[in-house]
């Protein structure tokens, strides 16, 4: 078990982005990711959106009473052409999880189709 699972988290990053269904979380991209609450990591690059809670004192977007920020609505990688896609879903899956709770949120995650990224969605620091 992950700590992230250990944390009662249900495997959701700050972001809302869900661990379970990534693939470098789940081994499927190099570099393997161990969650970014382990490390203020995500996809073996810093992240600034957990740095971005850190310095907030809260666990997740979500907790956080500057929700929707610039952080979280601009972060990803302007590589990544899924990236503002990709943003949108999880600032939706952040206000669904401040609104119905990490467990419900997580569930709902694995209902997604997965789609292929060729990068960690984040860019480095913030």
């Amino acid at each position: 078990m992950s700590s992230i699972e250990q944390s009662g988290d249900h495997g959701l990053c700050a972001c809302g982005e869900c661990c379970d269904v990534c693939v470098f979380y789940c081994g499927e991209k190099q570099p393997k990711c161990i969650g970014c609450h382990e490390n203020l990591r995500r996809g073996g690059r810093p992240c600034g959106i957990l740095k971005c809670c850190h310095e907030h004192g809260v666990a997740d977007c979500s907790a956080c009473t500057e929700f929707p920020c610039d952080t979280l609505v601009h972060g990803y990688n302007p590589a990544n052409p899924d990236g503002p896609r990709n943003a949108l879903v999880r600032i939706a899956m952040t206000a669904y999880r401040a609104r119905r709770g990490a467990e419900a949120a997580a569930r709902l995650w694995k209902t997604i189709p997965r789609q292929p990224r060729p990068e960690p969605s984040f860019p480095e620091g913030r």
